[in-house]
């Protein structure tokens, strides 16, 4: 009598496996048989796929003219450091020079008849801190050109984006102020490397300036500073070009604000230290300072006259150059920019160049002996921004901004870039 509940159990026990096997089988069902079960995998992957490019096709349209900027920057880096490792020395005689001083800050021997105080520290400082992790002192002046270039198109991109408010307008300052112009790259074939940091020193300052017309604050006041410290320590003639156009956009300034008072407190609190330093520089060296524009080998390239042709001869410079002074003009009266007179980057702009002409204009009537092509390097960063900046306002397409990148790469980068080698084996 005891096996039959037994065996009932048993059964029932079956049953309830059965069921519940069934019940598995039945959810499995859908993936097994359905006719869409074998896509359910690879449509998660599709759909995840889809995600990532659209992610990335967001990425690129916020980002181009950054991710443009770089590669057309790194392009041309990759044709200068070419250029200037083509032989065993960088061209042209006066990286030796700087090198020569450099020796000083590195506790070598140096030649007697040069001291170390001939020229400000900046330059010969950076030759030999490079020159530290350099495998020679040579490629230390390579070094330190690429990093100049890198510096000046960086800030070339900021001052771009700064008057626009666009990276596009960083995008269009690159080239037309970075690499369209033969007249930077024949800096560097002569190396000029005191002068070229100068250049970006201003740069700075400009664009310190810029940030100061829209409001003042402790950050503009910094990078002001700042430029007026990479300018007057590293070439004393570019100095002395520095003080008439920062002296006319400070006074546009003063005149700009509503609590003068005030800005003349924080101008004076930010440009005091950097002054005073330079000021003992200067009356220390004053003999070699002053000395500077007789030197003989600059009176046959004195007068105006060189300047101009050397302009004016240069399709690219012409191009560029002549573009940069009417938009100079023509800016204050675009877009919104022709509401006011007061706190106007576009005015802050043109007094900025207005001042750098009346100065060579003034230099040229004292008949200062000087080598006059050296100023055409102080227009390159205004006017090259001017020309940027003019283009952009009025509002060009992606596909036009690309399109005026290409043709002035093509009429003006290309140019330059053969400048640089024509003036490299020049000089070399």
């Amino acid at each position: 009598m005891n096996s039959r509940p037994d065996a009932s159990f048993r059964r029932t026990n079956w049953l309830s496996s059965a069921a519940a096997a069934i019940r598995q089988v039945r959810s499995l069902a859908p993936i097994v048989a359905a006719p869409g079960a074998r896509t359910a995998r690879p449509s998660a992957v599709a759909d995840e796929r889809a995600s990532i490019e659209t992610r990335f096709g967001i990425w690129i349209q916020r980002w181009w003219p950054e991710l443009g900027a770089a590669l057309i920057v790194l392009s041309v880096l990759g044709y200068l450091l070419h250029i200037l490792t083509r032989y065993a020395l960088p061209p042209s005689g006066d990286s030796g020079q700087w090198l020569t001083i450099a020796r000083f800050y590195l506790r070598d021997a140096m030649p007697t008849e040069r001291t170390a105080t001939t020229m400000p520290p900046l330059v010969p400082v950076l030759l030999a801190g490079i020159s530290f992790v350099a495998p020679t002192r040579p490629l230390a002046v390579v070094v330190l050109a690429a990093l100049c270039f890198l510096a000046l198109s960086a800030v070339a991109f900021m001052l771009g984006k700064r008057m626009t408010g666009s990276a596009t307008g960083g995008l269009l300052a690159v080239v037309f102020v970075a690499i369209a112009q033969p007249q930077l790259f024949e800096v560097i074939a002569v190396g000029a490397y005191p002068q070229l940091v100068a250049i970006i020193g201003m740069a700075v300052c400009l664009l310190g300036l810029l940030a100061l017309c829209e409001s003042s604050t402790t950050r503009g006041w910094t990078v002001l500073q700042v430029g007026v410290a990479l300018t007057l320590f590293s070439h004393t003639p570019s100095a002395t070009v520095l003080i008439p156009p920062l002296g006319l956009c400070l006074v546009y300034l003063l005149w700009s604000s509503s609590d003068r008072r005030e800005l003349l407190r924080a101008s004076f609190m930010s440009l005091r230290p950097v002054l005073l330093l330079w000021g003992v520089f200067i009356l220390i060296n004053r003999d070699v300072v002053f000395g500077y524009a007789n030197v003989p080998a600059t009176f046959d390239l004195k007068g105006p006259d060189l300047l101009v042709s050397t302009i004016w001869t240069d399709d690219a410079q012409r191009l560029v150059f002549g573009l940069g002074a009417f938009m100079a003009c023509a800016l204050p009266f675009l877009g919104t920019r022709a509401r006011a007179i007061k706190a106007n980057s576009s005015v802050m702009l043109l007094l900025w160049i207005v001042a750098l002409a009346a100065m060579v204009t003034l230099a040229a009537a004292r008949h200062v002996n000087t080598d006059y092509p050296r100023f055409i390097a102080y227009f390159i960063v205004p006017l090259g921004l001017t020309a940027a900046v003019g283009l952009h306002a009025f509002g060009p397409s992606r596909l036009v901004t690309v399109g005026i990148v290409v043709v002035a790469a093509l009429f003006a980068g290309a140019p330059a870039l053969a400048h640089l080698d024509d003036s490299a084996r020049f000089y070399g």
